[in-house]
């Protein structure tokens, strides 16, 4: 492979969602999704080193291998606390290909962006191990409460102790934010926000009957969520501050779950409109429904729509062997099952890549947060059985 440093034909082979700045290029030959790149590195210290392997093995185009084997080889060095740099080499001998710098918000921040640099330059797409979760956690196996941690559960902190229940937690796109619904008080459904820095929280939506599933637009300036007001579950839209909801179905029908395109111009959503659960998308402007025929199962829930690829759906089915995660690509008409087995696969939600997912893996009565390349099938646990239960994450990435 033949590696060039020439901005014209870096232009010429690459798609436009992958251009960089001249800064950033190394490679520039197109690259398939499948292929997968063989990496070695070295670090500071044995810390940075476990955690920069535990990042390279959740992405399913990358192995780490040994020195001798390895396409490309990265060098981080810490220069602060907060500071990392980081050389590429590649070929036999090694040559410098970039030598760059990258801060973060703390040790573990600048070493994975330094680490989702490396992706960008040697694959040409985003990275996604700088990212940060919001999800559910269960730690006495009865509350369930609101917890954030960076991609690889490092940082955590809580949000809520309410000793109640919270669910669908969804981060604003700057990452100030988390929405949700939660049983605070009250004892009913309702939809409140927190400041993702100081938890601080305020009322959303506490209008009578059920408010749940609560989601931000891809620009922030409009949250979906269903509400029961009216007797029946109907989707609605409404600006950031939460006044003056927009109803956009009418019907008898259960809805649920939506998700935004990412222009902002659709959702994709669940509804029971023919007695169980199916994928219906819709404009924003309201109008007429309609449904995602994916012929592939008589459940079909939770969907979420890619943030970079808007022809492609990710979801959750139910089969014969349990819940599997399912890709709906409006291109093809067609689905493929990522997941398989006797364990049950919900709750699926796309990182800002565009190609890995992560997701809750149920086994009994246990309930664990995973990654799934959906390119590869590659699948990692990302959060500890040592904690308890953990469900329904979120991600986003602050660039």
């Amino acid at each position: 492979m033949r590696y060039l440093k020439t901005c014209i034909l870096y232009f010429l082979f690459l798609p436009a969602q992958h251009l960089f700045s001249q800064d950033d290029i190394i490679v520039v030959q197109k690259q398939s999704d499948t292929r997968i790149y063989r990496i070695s590195f070295e670090a500071s210290s044995a810390k940075d080193k476990n955690l920069l392997e535990v990042a390279y093995n959740a992405h399913g185009a990358y192995r780490v291998v040994s020195a001798n084997q390895s396409e490309f080889h990265f060098q981080f060095t810490r220069r602060s606390a907060n500071e990392v740099e980081c050389v590429i080499l590649s070929g036999r001998p090694a040559k410098e290909l970039k030598r760059f710098e990258e801060t973060g918000s703390s040790a573990r921040n600048s070493l994975l962006r330094a680490a989702d640099r490396t992706v960008r330059l040697t694959s040409g797409t985003n990275g996604f191990f700088a990212s940060r979760l919001v999800f559910i956690g269960q730690r006495n196996g009865t509350f369930q409460e609101i917890y954030t941690s960076d991609m690889f559960f490092g940082e955590l902190k809580f949000h809520t102790a309410d000793k109640s229940q919270s669910v669908s937690p969804r981060w604003s796109p700057n990452g100030g934010s988390i929405i949700y619904t939660g049983y605070f008080r009250s004892g009913f459904p309702d939809i409140f926000v927190i400041d993702s820095q100081n938890s601080r929280r305020r009322p959303f939506a506490t209008y009578k009957g059920t408010n749940s599933g609560a989601r931000y637009s891809p620009d922030g300036s409009a949250v979906a969520m269903v509400l029961s007001a009216t007797g029946s579950s109907e989707l609605y839209i409404v600006g950031a501050s939460g006044s003056n909801p927009k109803r956009l179905t009418r019907n008898n029908s259960l809805e649920a779950s939506p998700s935004w395109k990412n222009d902002g111009s659709e959702l994709v959503y669940t509804s029971d409109a023919l007695g169980k659960p199916q994928l219906y998308r819709i404009s924003k402007r309201g109008g007429r429904e309609t449904r995602i025929n994916t012929q592939i199962s008589n459940y079909c829930a939770e969907p979420d729509w890619n943030p970079v690829d808007s022809s492609k759906i990710v979801f959750t089915a139910v089969f014969s062997e349990g819940f599997q995660i399912v890709l709906w690509d409006f291109k093809t008409n067609k689905t493929e099952i990522l997941t398989r087995g006797a364990r049950d696969s919900i709750e699926p939600t796309w990182l800002s890549d565009g190609r890995h997912i992560v997701f809750t893996r149920r086994v009994g009565s246990s309930k664990q947060l995973y990654i799934i390349d959906s390119v590869t099938r590659q699948e990692r646990a990302i959060s500890s059985k040592r904690f308890g239960n953990t469900t329904q994450a979120d991600a986003v990435y602050l660039r």
